[in-house]
């Protein structure tokens, strides 16, 4: 999967509207060109048409196409196991060592989920660091959102 990352004087954000299974399209998306070429000559081509922007530490090129790759990862702390729909890269089915799914966590915007990616990479977990879901849920082991609201409706049962 790639997209085109936008860098910024002060920080970068990534087109979503440019994600494509190849790069060339992504080249098209931006350009409204069709070159059938490597990702390193259309970003090479990118920097020609739109130029470079010099921040404080680099210079770098405005647009560039960025390969993303999905991905899973295990956290040391608490052991669950994430792992990222290599489809939409937008959700993160989180599981526990038995393989049940505690939960999913989804991110809308293309920053997100690349955010999310790189926090992952970093050894970050969602249920260690109490991430929010996507959806206004807090992330724990015991799944998301309030424990207190899992059973609510549930009648106990008893021996008489």
């Amino acid at each position: 999967m790639f997209i085109i990352k936008e860098n910024l004087r002060y920080g970068e954000d990534y087109l979503s509207y440019t994600i494509s299974d190849n790069a060339i399209e992504c080249y098209r998306q931006i350009t409204g060109k069709i070159i059938k070429s490597d990702i390193a000559e259309l970003n090479r081509l990118l920097e020609v048409n739109f130029g470079i922007i010099s921040k404080p530490d680099c210079v770098k090129p405005i647009y560039e196409i960025m390969e993303l790759n999905s991905g899973s990862w295990k956290c040391k702390k608490c052991g669950v196991l994430i792992i990222q729909d290599a489809k939409d890269y937008s959700s993160f089915t989180v599981k526990n060592d038995d393989q049940d799914i505690i939960g999913t966590l989804f991110k809308q915007e293309a920053s997100d989920f690349i955010r999310a990616m790189d926090l992952l990479k970093a050894g970050e977990c969602p249920i260690c660091e109490g991430w929010n879901d996507g959806l206004g849920n807090i992330c724990s082991s015991s799944g998301w959102g309030k424990t207190e609201n899992l059973f609510q409706d549930c009648v106990s049962i008893s021996k008489k």
